[in-house]
């Protein structure tokens, strides 16, 4: 086997591995991260169990993986509806931009939040998860 079909298999491997760590590990730790900003910037008033529950459980967050060349990423979003909403508006959106009309605070961007501290953990997360396979 040539130095270059090894090279290859092995970026394969390697592509394989963080494909797999995205989507398994990084949303983990994105939903535990959500679940924190929830509390920190959305939840820093009393609320409901139930209100409190809706946005940080994950139970209506959906992800999207994607691939370009070398550059993996995941997407997360959150479709929460409640009570009264409107076609196309989800608690999630109108807490993090403060949409008028809903009786809101103003923004609270947990999400953005999220994805800034996210965007500075993910390769350290990737890089101990592909050594700790042994890649």
């Amino acid at each position: 086997m040539s130095l270059l079909t090894e090279f290859q298999e092995y970026e394969d491997k390697l592509n394989a591995a963080v494909a797999d760590i995205m989507q398994t590990t990084v949303v983990k730790q994105a939903k535990e991260e959500i679940s924190k900003q929830a509390d920190a910037v959305v939840y820093s008033y009393g609320s409901s169990g139930m209100r409190r529950f809706s946005l940080k459980e994950g139970a209506n967050y959906d992800k999207t993986y994607s691939r370009d060349g070398d550059v993996h990423q995941v997407v997360i979003t959150g479709h929460h509806t409640f009570q009264g909403a409107q076609w196309g508006d989800y608690l999630s959106s109108v807490v993090e931009e403060g949409r008028a009309g809903w009786n809101q605070p103003g923004a609270r961007p947990y999400m953005k939040r999220t994805e800034e501290i996210m965007q500075e953990k993910v390769a350290d997360i990737v890089a101990s998860e592909v050594q700790a396979r042994g890649l």
